[in-house]
């Protein structure tokens, strides 16, 4: 039976049809899902459009990285009327409900967010206990995707579904993968650092999240490092400063700037070898000294430099 449709609005989906023909039907980039949409925007697993008990549409986003919309507003989940505009991402779509469906829905329906009731939830826990399989667990008891054991709670079945359990898990890696590398994009790094750790907890042996939690370290190190270096030069602590920028990987993002106050740092130096050598002129031998130590400790290479600091503490 077709409960409905979705007419593609724009980018890769622009002009086609979708029909609603199943009970669950699963929108995203990933092989498995019902609809699928090949844009960057939208999640392996984005959202799901399920039919009620009494042929409602409602649509719930599942928990993908950058929303599901009904008519311009993010929701969790919410019920479909004819013409609604759905949005995954940047994806858009109308919604075209068959003719026998087109039933105005109560308010307070519409931001229900869909308790199915001490029974349903009862039988649902039976079907999966008794080996119903991980796709009612997955598509109706909505567990955490991020709860330590999520994942793990795709083993023991039996062989048959062990293939489809594990192309659900390698969708939800990948996803959760994606939306760490944008959260480090935009140097965003604890929400990064909290996305690969809760991975860990799931997939403990995977490189790829290992590596990311390596990689996030190291930025907040280097992170750590360059705002030490800004405030060390403030204070014209240009030795804690120079050793602080020096000590950023080039791996960093944050080793382009370090460089860059590096290279400032000496022409810094030679302004203050100017100064210091005006000092001199007047006889300020002291004042003269000080500038040039503070020159020496933004470069301990600078023969010339040595040898004028060498010569005036000799003199004293």
């Amino acid at each position: 039976m077709v409960y409905g449709r979705l007419l593609g609005q724009n980018l890769s989906v622009a002009g086609k049809i979708f029909e609603i023909d199943r009970p669950v039907n699963l929108i995203g980039r990933g092989k498995d899902c019902t609809i699928v949409v090949l844009d960057p925007s939208v999640s392996r697993m984005h959202a799901k459009i399920t039919v009620d008990e009494e042929s409602r549409l409602r649509v719930e986003d599942l928990r993908s990285s950058n929303g599901s919309f009904l008519n311009d507003q993010r929701i969790e989940s919410g019920y479909l009327r004819h013409g609604d505009r759905v949005r995954s991402g940047n994806v858009e779509f109308v919604v075209e409900l068959a003719e026998e469906f087109r039933q105005n829905i109560d308010a307070d329906i519409v931001h229900a967010k869909g308790n199915r009731g001490l029974v349903l939830w009862i039988l649902l826990v039976a079907l999966v206990v008794g080996g119903g399989g991980w796709l009612t667990y997955y598509l109706f008891l909505r567990p955490d995707p991020m709860a330590p054991g999520w994942i793990a709670a795709f083993d023991g079945y039996e062989q048959g579904l062990a293939k489809l359990g594990e192309g659900v898990k390698e969708d939800f890696l990948e996803d959760k993968l994606e939306f760490a590398e944008q959260q480090i994009k935009a140097q965003n790094w604890a929400a990064a650092l909290d996305t690969f750790n809760r991975l860990a907890t799931a997939d403990p042996k995977n490189q790829e999240v290992k590596d990311g939690i390596t990689r996030v370290n190291m930025e907040l190190t280097a992170k750590k490092a360059f705002g030490e270096a800004k405030e060390a030069e403030k204070k014209n602590d240009y030795a804690t400063s120079i050793k602080n920028l020096k000590a950023i990987p080039k791996e960093s993002a944050y080793y382009a700037g370090a460089q860059e106050d590096l290279k400032a740092l000496m022409s810094v130096k030679e302004e203050l070898k100017k100064v210091a050598a005006s000092a001199c002129k007047q006889g300020s031998n002291a004042e003269c000294l000080s500038f040039l130590k503070q020159a020496q400790a933004i470069d301990p290479t600078d023969a010339e430099l040595n040898a004028s600091i060498k010569k005036l503490e000799g003199g004293k």
